[in-house]
């Protein structure tokens, strides 16, 4: 089946170029639409019927009927990880929203189901005749082996590693460049972050870019790494902050609050606490409000387009389309007399709060 890369690749056009032309978009010289529409009937191209029925109904403000399901594949231990996990219940709920409105269903497959194996999984999914697949975050780097050419395929963050596929991701430097933020408007100007290495794996360091460029603004004798928790060792985190008299904490996980109230410290009198990750602890301090929502909406309208481009098979150059998050104002912070001056990231703070 001849797809708009294929048309793309023969006509030297870009395939967003291709698709204009072809649904005859002004934006597109007329002898350029003329020459991608020869190319395009050469080499029998067909276009999706089932997209251009939806286009119609869309712009005839008719509700989209049923066009075809597509699949979330899990990968946790337990069949049903949005039980348990409000995180992932949210991503499930965003993208069942916009599933229907686009008029698809959803069907849910346990990738990690006694014997399953990723041959079997393949044939299971394409015998239902579906052909987008949504691959949902897993809770350590993984690997599915399907018969990815047979599917127009997504997932959403990067614990998925291979193949790598075209993704959603939430905006994680905005996410921590917020938290500096907030923490600099309420007066706070010794900062430090605590987290676990795998928490930064999973998204690819963008946690710490900010709080690291923060750092470079600083006279040396003033800068703080990233602390690394190990959960096991309580003692070294404790030496840690001791020394460094901290005024606030990020930290993307909840033994910290642990620790410190097992030492007699006091959140928010003797020290500020944010969360820029989700927690399923502690949901009522400061914290950024990550938007699983939003993201399960995104996967979705990402895999839409994929199939109505009929990209089968994994991207060649993958693409990353990242989701904004929103403060959330809780407890753990309080207004304090700052202490000196301190420098200020003007180009991250412009993104918007939410």
């Amino acid at each position: 089946m001849t797809t708009l890369r294929d048309i793309a690749r023969e006509s030297g056009y870009s395939k967003t170029s291709v698709w204009l032309a072809l649904k005859e978009s002004p934006k597109i010289p007329e002898d350029t639409r003329i020459r991608i529409r020869q190319i395009a009937d050469a080499l029998g191209y067909v276009p999706n019927a089932a997209y251009k029925h939806m286009l119609k109904q869309v712009r005839a403000g008719k509700e989209i009927s049923y066009r075809s399901t597509v699949a979330l594949i899990h990968c946790f231990d337990i069949p049903d990880p949005e039980e348990r996990n409000p995180f992932h219940r949210e991503l499930v709920n965003g993208a069942h929203s916009q599933a229907k409105a686009l008029g698809y269903e959803v069907e849910t497959f346990w990738a990690k189901q006694p014997k399953m194996r990723g041959k079997r999984l393949s044939q299971i999914i394409e015998s239902r005749g579906i052909k987008g697949v949504v691959v949902m975050p897993m809770e350590t780097h993984q690997t599915i082996d399907l018969d990815w050419e047979k599917f127009a395929a997504v997932t959403i963050g990067h614990t998925l590693t291979k193949p790598r596929l075209n993704l959603v991701e939430t905006n994680n430097q905005q996410a921590m460049a917020l938290c500096l933020k907030k923490l600099h408007e309420k007066g706070y100007r010794k900062i430090g972050v605590v987290m676990r290495p795998d928490h930064e794996d999973y998204r690819r360091y963008s946690l710490s870019v900010p709080y690291l460029w923060l750092q470079s603004q600083l006279p040396k004798d003033e800068r703080s790494e990233v602390f690394m928790i190990d959960p096991s060792d309580p003692s070294s985190f404790i030496d840690w902050y001791e020394s460094n008299k901290f005024e606030a904490i990020v930290t993307t996980h909840t033994y910290v609050v642990d620790w410190l109230k097992q030492c007699g410290y006091r959140v928010p009198e003797d020290v500020g606490i944010v969360f820029p990750t989700p927690v399923y602890e502690y949901t009522d301090f400061a914290r950024v409000n990550q938007t699983p929502y939003k993201i399960g909406m995104a996967i979705i309208d990402m895999l839409d387009a994929q199939l109505g481009r009929a990209e089968f098979g994994c991207p060649v150059n993958p693409k990353v389309a990242y989701t904004d998050v929103d403060w959330v104002e809780g407890p753990s912070l309080t207004e304090i007399e700052p202490k000196g001056d301190a420098p200020i990231m003007h180009s991250l703070f412009l993104h918007r709060d939410g």
